[in-house]
Order: C-alpha cells, then structure tokens, then sequence
C-alpha cells in the first residue's frame, strides 16, 4: 500500500498551496511576508506576521 501525504494551506481570499511538508508551507507564507512588507506604503498599510507552527 502506498499513502501519499499532502499538506494543504488555505485562505478565504483564494490562496491555496499544497506541498509534501509544513516547512514548505511555513517558507511560502515567510516568502509572501517579505514581499507584502516590502509594497506597504505606510499609508496605514501593514503587514501582521504571526505563524503558529505550534499545532502540528
């Protein structure tokens, strides 16, 4: 028997990322992160940057 796991991070807004382990998904998020921080204004644009890898 052969079992293939996926991890799969989903948001509401349409994103969606499926990858063999958490840490591909955790590099993603730290990936979109960095270049969401990087087009802030200032304007009262922000980024919150919080992952809780805690739950596995």
């Amino acid at each position: 028997m052969n079992v293939n796991i996926k991890y799969i991070f989903e948001c509401k807004n349409g994103f969606k990322f499926e990858r063999e382990t958490p840490e591909e998904i955790i590099r993603i998020m730290q990936e979109n992160y960095d270049a969401l921080k990087k087009i802030a204004t200032g304007n009262g644009d922000f980024c919150n940057y919080f992952i809780d890898a805690s739950n596995e």
